[in-house]
């Protein structure tokens, strides 16, 4: 089972995981792991209820592969590109405790949680609702808090220019970032329209809604 985890898990990180962080962006691609809980246990519910023939065991193996081959390829990258606008004592910081004590801590909380529900008689096939439910107010925590959030501070990094340039780099390429730069090229600090100038020229493809404010500047009695 992990050797053929390990041999799917190297072309999808090599080939599809930069692509996945550079068109669809960081919060978009920590929203996928729960989306697979979501639909996972969906599958395990209906299985146990007798809705779809589909044996149980198979769902728990197609999800354990799942989960091993996102979490490792795509969430652990996403995370990380996640902390990158903090200031680096701050970053440090985060990052300790997100991988040292918050990821134990909530699987250890799980794990009790789900030995209580069964020692109080609760089905195991019942307990695939309450992954799906918890999936999804995680997936509306990122959607709607975490990407403002993540923006907000992005923004503030880079108009203090707190990043060096190949974090930089990596930052304005994702879709994330589109809403940043577009504060940045409104700043009223000619370095910083610089700098956003500087940046966008070095992007791949010039992100949409850009035309208009580009035009704007070059009509600028400064330009």
């Amino acid at each position: 089972f992990y050797t053929c985890t390990g041999l799917v898990q190297i072309p999808f990180q090599f080939l599809l995981v930069p692509l996945i962080l550079r068109r669809r962006g960081i919060v978009a691609s920590l929203m996928v792991l729960p989306c697979i809980h979501i639909l996972t246990a969906g599958l395990y519910y209906a299985s146990g209820s007798g809705v779809i023939p589909v044996p149980a065991f198979t769902i728990i193996v197609a999800a354990n592969f799942l989960r091993i081959m996102i979490s490792e390829t795509l969430e652990i990258p996403a995370r990380e590109m996640l902390f990158l606008p903090l200031p680096a004592r701050v970053r440090r910081k985060a990052q300790a405790l997100t991988g040292g004590m918050a990821l134990p801590a909530g699987q250890g909380a799980a794990g009790g949680l789900v030995a209580l529900l069964m020692a109080a008689g609760i089905a195991v096939v019942n307990l695939s609702l309450l992954v799906a439910f918890a999936s999804l107010v995680w997936l509306m925590a990122l959607a709607f808090r975490l990407r403002p959030l993540y923006q907000a501070a992005l923004v503030k990094s880079l108009k203090h220019f707190s990043l060096d340039e190949v974090s930089m780099l990596r930052m304005v390429e994702n879709l994330d970032a589109r809403p940043a730069l577009k504060i940045l090229i409104s700043d009223a600090r000619e370095r910083v329209v610089g700098f956003t100038l500087d940046f966008l020229s070095r992007m791949r493809s010039l992100p949409s809604g850009f035309d208009e404010r580009l035009k704007a500047l070059t009509r600028h009695e400064n330009d």
